[in-house]
This record gives C-alpha cells, sequence and structure tokens, in this order.
C-alpha cells in the first residue's frame, strides 16, 4: 500500500486526464489515530443499531441449533489410522483427531481447546505411512499460517516449526526424519527457495536445495510423490504466464533436472507413483490431463481434450477422479491410470460437490462434500470397490412443515442474454411482499453451485426467499461466461444482476423496498457497485469483505495479481471501466443509499478493510442519507473463514436481525 498521508484533507489526483478525488484517503492507515477514533465511532453506531432490536436472542438460539454440531471437514487415511479434523459440539475450533483402523479407537491428537479461541488448525500433510502431520496453525482470519509436526504415535510435537507465511509445499524425507519445504514469509528473500529440515538439527540451519530469482509474478511450488520431489515454477515468459517443472529423487542434496519448459498455462503438473501428468486447458480451466516421460516426452492422453472443461481434480490410489458440471448435475468421473477404464463416481448428482485435498502420496481414498441449497453438507469417504461412506451428516434441525423447494428460472439481461436463476422458498408465489435475499458471484470464473447457507434457510423459515442468478463473471457456461464479464467488460455481471432485480420484482414476487442484496468478496464488489448504480431498487445491502475503491485496488496488499481479472489503472481503457463502477467514486451527495452492513476485519489481506472504511465513510457523511450505514469490524477477522463459533453465531444472528429489521420480517422458531 502506499505511504500513509498526515492530513484528513482531500486528495485528488490527475489520472489519464481525469481528475480523481480520494476525500477519505486518510482512512488507508489502518494505523493513525484519525482512523482508530472513526473506528471506534463505529462501534458506538454499530452498537446503537442493534440495542433494541427485538429478535437477536431468538436468531441466536436459532443459529446454534444449525451450527453447534459435529463437522468433520478435512481427513487422510493411511493402512493403519484415518486422520481427521473436527469441530465437535460445543467447541470454538476443530481440533485434529486419529483413529485406529483395526479398533476404531478415536483419540485427539491436536486440541484447539488448549488455545486461543482465534487460533484454528488444519491438517497440512501426513508422511505416507501416518506416522507424522504437519498442521497449520492460522491466528485470526489471517491468509497466512504456521507449520508445526506432530508424532502421532507418542503425541509429542517437534520443535521445528516455520513460522507464519504461505505454505508452498511440503514432503517428508522417506526415512520420515526430515522435510522439504517451500515456505514464503511476508518478508520474503528475492529468491524463490525450498530447503530441506532434518529432526536433528536447528531450523536455522536448514540448507537450501532448490533456488530460483523470485520476479513479479512468478511463484514456485513444492509437489511431491514417494519417487519424486518436483518443483513447479510458475513465470512470465514473453508477455505470456507459462510454467516449468523440475524433478528429482529424494536425497539430501536433490539433484535436479528441467523436465518440462514454458508450458503455457494452465498448465498444471502433478506427480503419481513416479509419473509425471500434467493438466491442460484453456481461459484459465482445465480440460485435458496428459502423461510425460521422466524426461519430458509426451506419452499420451489419460483424460481426452473436451470442450467442456473439468472444474476440479484430485489424484488419488490409481486413478484422477474430476468434477464435470452438465446442465444443472454435476458429475464425478474416476479415470484408471492403469487402463482405459473410466466410470462414474455413484454420487448425488444434482448437489454442489467439492473434492478435498489429496494429504498423502499412498492413500486410496478420495474426500468429498456434497450439498444443495436445502441439504446441509455430507462429508464422504469414496474407495473403490467399496463405495461411498458418510462419515460427517449436516442435518436440518426442527425441519419446517413446508420443506423448501428450488425453482429454476430464466429471464433477459439488459443486452437480451438469457440468465439463469434459481429460487429457493417454502412458498413462492406472486406477492410483492415476500422479502427476497438476492446473491451471486460473478467473477473470477467461479461457478454458483447450489451450497447450503444457514443464514438463507433461516430466513426462509421465516417466509422470505432466496434467489440465486448464474451472472456472467462465473463459469456456469464456460470459459466464454467468465471472459464476458472481465476486464472493461465487468459492467456485464452488474447488468446482470440488476436484471435479476428487475425480474423479480416485474414477475410480481417482490417489490424494491422488501429487496435486499449480498455478497462477499468479489460479490462484496457486485452488490456495491449495484446499490451505487440503482439504490431505488433496494431496500437492503449486506456487503462483506468488498473490494469497493477500483480506482486504488491495486495499491493494497497483493492486489495487483487480480489485474487479469479487474485490468488496471495504468491502462486508459482499464482505467475508464474501473472509475466508471467503482461504487466509492460513484456515490452521489443527494441519494439516499439502501440500509447497508458492511462486515471487514483487521486480518484481511485480501480485500483490505480500507475498502470498507472510505465507503462507509463517504456514504455517512452526507445530509441525504438516511437509512442506516453500518460497519461490522473485528480486529481478528479476514478473509478465511476461520472464527470461533461463538464469534460466528454472533457474527450471523447480527446479519439476520440486519435484514429482518430492514425487511419487516418478525423471525420466529418454525413451527
Amino acid at each position: 500500500m502506499s505511504a500513509a498521508v498526515n492530513t484528513k484533507e482531500p486528495v485528488t489526483e490527475l489520472i489519464h486526464g481525469i481528475e480523481v478525488a480520494d476525500q477519505y484517503r486518510w482512512l488507508e492507515d489502518p494505523d493513525s489515530p484519525w482512523t482508530n477514533a472513526w473506528l471506534t465511532g463505529q462501534k458506538t453506531r454499530f452498537e446503537s443499531y442493534f440495542a433494541d432490536l427485538p429478535h437477536l436472542s431468538s436468531l441466536r438460539a436459532r443459529l446454534k441449533d444449525y451450527l453447534n454440531v459435529s463437522v468433520l471437514d478435512q481427513a487422510v487415511r493411511t493402512p493403519s489410522r484415518l486422520i481427521y479434523r473436527c469441530r465437535k459440539p460445543h467447541r470454538e475450533q476443530a481440533s485434529i483427531y486419529v483413529q485406529d483402523a483395526a479398533t476404531g479407537v478415536e483419540r485427539i491428537l491436536v486440541d484447539s481447546s488448549l488455545q486461543d479461541p482465534f487460533t484454528s488448525f488444519s491438517i497440512y500433510r501426513a508422511s505416507d505411512d501416518g506416522a507424522m502431520v504437519a498442521y497449520g496453525v492460522r491466528e485470526g482470519g489471517s491468509d497466512t499460517k504456521a507449520i508445526r509436526v506432530i508424532d502421532v504415535t507418542s503425541g509429542e510435537v517437534l520443535p521445528f516449526v516455520l513460522p507464519a507465511g504461505s505454505a508452498r509445499g511440503f514432503a517428508f524425507a522417506q526415512d520420515i526424519n526430515g522435510v522439504f519445504y517451500c515456505h514464503d514469509q511476508p518478508q520474503t528473500s528475492p529468491e524463490h527457495l525450498v530447503r530441506f529440515h532434518s529432526f536433528r538439527r536447528p531450523l536455522a540451519d536448514d540448507p537450501i536445495v532448490f533456488a530460483l530469482k523470485r520476479t513479479a509474478h512468478s511463484r514456485l511450488l513444492l509437489i511431491s510423490d514417494h519417487v519424486h520431489l518436483g518443483v513447479v515454477h510458475r513465470h512470465e515468459h514473453g508477455s505470456a504466464i507459462v510454467v516449468d517443472l523440475y524433478l528429482a529423487t529424494y536425497e539430501p542434496t536433490p539433484q535436479w533436472r528441467r523436465v518440462l519448459g514454458n508450458k503455457h498455462t494452465p498448465a498444471n503438473p502433478l506427480l503419481k507413483s513416479g509419473r509425471v501428468f500434467v493438466l491442460a486447458g484453456m481461459n484459465g480451466l482445465p480440460t485435458s490431463i496428459t502423461e510425460f516421460t521422466t524426461d519430458g516426452r509426451l506419452i499420451g492422453s489419460v483424460v481426452p481434450e473436451s470442450s467442456i472443461p473439468v472444474s476440479q481434480v484430485e489424484l488419488t490410489g490409481d486413478a484422477f477422479y474430476t468434477t464435470t458440471p452438465v446442465d444443472d448435475k454435476t458429475y464425478v468421473h474416476r479415470w484408471c491410470l492403469n487402463s482405459n477404464e473410466v466410470e462414474v463416481v455413484d454420487i448425488p448428482q444434482d448437489r454442489a460437490i467439492q473434492l478435498h485435498s489429496v494429504l498423502n502420496n499412498t492413500s486410496t481414498s478420495l474426500f468429498l462434500t456434497y450439498e444443495s441449497f436445502v441439504t446441509p453438507s455430507c462429508f464422504v469417504e469414496y474407495r473403490p470397490g467399496v463405495g461411498a461412506t458418510c462419515l460427517s451428516q449436516g442435518s436440518l434441525p426442527t425441519p419446517m412443515e413446508n420443506h423448501p423447494c428450488v425453482q429454476r428460472r430464466t429471464y433477459p439481461s439488459r443486452d437480451k442474454t438469457e440468465i439463469s436463476i434459481s429460487i429457493v422458498s417454502s412458498n413462492l408465489g406472486r406477492n410483492t411482499a415476500t422479502p427476497i435475499l438476492l446473491s451471486a458471484y460473478g467473477g473470477f470464473g467461479v461457478s454458483v453451485t447450489p451450497q447450503f447457507s444457514v443464514l438463507a434457510n433461516i430466513l426462509i423459515e421465516n417466509g422470505a426467499c432466496f434467489a440465486i442468478p448464474e451472472v456472467r463473471g462465473g463459469s456456469e457456461k464456460g470459459p466464454e461466461w467468465h471472459d464476458a464479464a472481465r476486464g472493461i467488460n465487468r459492467q456485464r455481471a452488474f447488468d446482470d444482476f440488476i436484471a435479476a432485480a428487475e425480474w423479480l420484482c416485474q414477475q410480481g414476487l417482490t417489490s424494491p423496498h422488501r429487496l435486499a442484496i449480498c455478497g462477499g468478496s468479489n460479490a462484496g464488489l457486485l452488490v456495491g457497485a449495484v446499490m451505487t448504480q440503482r439504490p431505488e431498487l433496494f431496500r437492503a445491502v449486506l456487503c462483506i469483505a468488498p473490494l469497493l475503491d477500483m480506482v486504488r485496488y491495486e495499491q493494497f496488499d497483493n492486489a495487483k495479481r487480480w489485474i487479469k481479472e479487474f485490468g488496471t489503472v495504468s491502462s486508459p481503457s482499464d482505467f475508464a471501466a474501473l472509475l466508471s463502477y467503482s461504487p466509492y467514486h460513484r456515490i452521489k451527495d443527494d441519494v439516499n443509499y439502501p440500509a447497508t452492513l458492511f462486515v471487514t476485519g483487521a486480518k484481511d489481506e485480501r480485500c483490505n478493510p480500507a475498502h470498507v472504511r472510505k465507503t462507509a465513510a463517504r456514504l455517512q457523511d452526507r445530509p441525504a442519507q438516511h437509512h442506516p450505514i453500518l460497519v461490522d469490524h473485528t480486529p481478528q477477522r479476514g478473509h478465511a473463514p476461520t472464527m470461533p463459533l461463538s464469534i460466528r453465531i454472533e457474527a450471523l444472528a447480527v446479519r439476520l436481525a440486519f435484514l429482518c429489521n430492514e425487511l419487516g420480517i418478525a423471525p420466529g422458531r418454525p413451527q
């Protein structure tokens, strides 16, 4: 970020011949006394709004019904053990457990209750025999994490620790007496480094076993199987981003050789059983998987080229598993490495399916979750020859008499493009008094999938509907759907979303004073943009961890990596597009914008909280603003969803209470 300013005076810059005013530049400095005083005032404003709302306690109780349950969300199976992460009821954070495969006896391995409630754990890597586990330690919602290693049999945590940073790969040595690792620190070196740590010596003595010069857009990733170590180097080559692959066998001083060079992205190398595979594709999405020899010669195709890109790929046992969306279904295919056999895995196809990362080299299990708009997540282990076993199933507490259903419709956008929309409701009918919560994503090629939302389902319990259009910017209809709203075409995503709101009102399903919108991260930008473009169309806005000052978004943290998605102010055409929709810059003095609850936190390293501070201040400091503008800011919140259970319940209760209050909903427990 640029240097802090020492004045509260507005700043005006001349950019490509256009004067751009920035009234609240001083709020970019998180450490200034002015910013701290402003945040103190926001806390008072926030607490005052919620002090007299009558339904907070009942909403907290209902949220506990949904959330205070056992949730298993990571696992790795070895021949003798199942190691997994699970948050048990009444626990603030998940702990890591180990279960004996023969006896089924469970014991706790890493106990979250012994830590600060804002400290969370995750399984990072397991040795092939399950004797050692590397686990991540994250403070608050930070994107960075420290890495520790624990002996599974004894429960001893080794002295080895990697400080908080960006984990770029980790491999246990074959004798399990050390590890190879690539770990970027916040104050990083001018080189990408892979080091080797022997558990017999101090961390400070770890030798460098691979090094490459760091450049503006380069990244290094350490991968492995039980035969090879691999280094994937992503870097610029001319005007293109390309990938190199280096291989070495397991030795204290590995001898590296470049196997693949200047493979155009997306090209993601994977290693398995001494074999080299590459995911290749177009427009950022994989469409095929090919195999190469260990000296770089093409062998052939494992997953043939398809016009339909796969959305996820995992390699475990002797097969690739891929997910492919077709119409309104998602198929999981198993592609055997040792034959041409391909089969559809017997998993419900009308659900959102998430394949989980394979956490060691010898597991033959695939772990995944599936869920729908109306069905909570189920955590599943799939084993060839055994089938799918549900290890953890969410449930609906005291279900409603009228179970919600999902209707699929289409509507025309501004340019007549047909957009699909899902409407979740227990009783959808033509009634302009029906509250509707409208949400989408619209960026980065992220497809909207039918995921379960506790917030949405509690609103539905109380007579509201939840509507989710598949706006451009995602990849619901292929890579072209993403490209249609990328860069200077971003306005198309906003037009699609605005058209959804207009269509809901035109169909008599709701009206503007009963319509709320919500979104987080890129979707926070989406709702911020449409509320400033069409403020009369919405009653309430829930804007979570957003980008809002699009003229200066590149100045914060590592946001320059999103130039391909949004464009850059250094380009006159990109700048014109960014300024045209930048929510912070579109705010007018004489408009009463919808009631808005902004959510942000000091540990957000992706969407800097300065975006919220500046935009909220601009909205509040105008006589025309009568609807409330609120900021929910917490020091520990970041972009990663790792808040303690009690904090999560309170945060969701506040969001629900805000939406209910603004939309005229009187929440009660389902009958």
